[in-house]
């Protein structure tokens, strides 16, 4: 914030600078704090998930650029794409995640029979935005940055809102409930209990660093 802040203060003395800012989707919440440099913005441009085409040009690419063919992906690239829906990060990372199964089971190859999960059926690709969200659900995906329970999620809350904590976890499990139903989140059977963790098509929006 406090380098926002200088770049608002210098933009005020000059007309011949422009200032050109990246960062991940989150970063729009901090211009929300400097709402007159925020309306000096003219243009922006939105990196969205990639296309089947384009992801499998990443990989490839990837791959190249260590000495490989490029197309030791293939068998599992539609795969891939329906788990990761195209954000670079995941693609990436679930690679190499591939990549250390098939070396610890001393494959050669890479095949659909390395990739431990159950397929899914692809779901249609949507713009996910902040704004969609209730503040409830955005609180609650906020917390999932790292895997939760109901009951943990629940203890992270303000409780003095409720009537008790069961209200608390019963209010959690409606909203968990919602966003599994849209994909927005994950849940994994662990002892007795389900874990919550964000699904990769909303991860990115509240990843800080």
């Amino acid at each position: 914030m406090k380098v926002l802040e200088w770049l608002r203060v210098l933009s005020d003395h000059t007309d011949q600078l422009t200032v050109v800012l990246s960062g991940l989707p989150v970063f729009e919440s901090y211009l929300d704090g400097l709402e007159t440099f925020k309306k000096r913005i003219v243009e922006r441009i939105e990196l969205l998930s990639l296309t089947k085409e384009e992801t499998a040009q990443l990989v490839s690419t990837r791959i190249q650029s260590m000495g490989g063919r490029g197309d030791e992906f293939t068998p599992v690239l539609d795969i891939i794409y329906e788990r990761t829906h195209g954000f670079p990060r995941e693609v990436l990372r679930y690679c190499s995640s591939v990549v250390d199964e098939a070396v610890r089971r001393r494959a050669t190859t890479i095949t659909p029979e390395l990739l431990s999960f159950t397929t899914r059926k692809e779901t249609p690709s949507i713009t996910t935005t902040l704004e969609q969200f209730t503040p409830m659900e955005r609180r609650v995906l906020e917390l999932l940055k790292m895997p939760l329970t109901p009951g943990g999620l629940a203890d992270l809350l303000d409780l003095g809102k409720y009537k008790s904590r069961q209200h608390a976890v019963r209010s959690v499990n409606n909203v968990l409930k919602e966003l599994l139903q849209q994909n927005f989140v994950e849940r994994a059977k662990q002892d007795k209990a389900y874990i919550y963790s964000l699904a990769p098509r909303v991860k990115t929006l509240f990843v800080k660093s």
